[in-house]
């Protein structure tokens, strides 16, 4: 899995954190990368899937 962020930095209006599973319809946004990188544990531990999370630009902040 690649990351792009810094998974403890504390949640800010400049970033959204995308998490997205290759393997099945799972999806979410997060604020903070700490709450996006559980996320990813959490579904990799119980399914075995090909999960990441991406760093994206929020463009409401701008």
């Amino acid at each position: 899995m690649s990351q792009v962020f810094d998974a403890d930095s504390d949640a800010n209006e400049e970033y959204l954190y995308h998490v997205v599973c290759h393997d099945c319809p799972t999806e979410s946004v997060s604020e903070r990368a700490s709450d996006a990188e559980e996320r990813v544990d959490e579904h990799r531990s119980s399914t075995g899937h090909d999960i990441e999370v991406a760093q994206l630009p929020n463009e409401r902040s701008a």
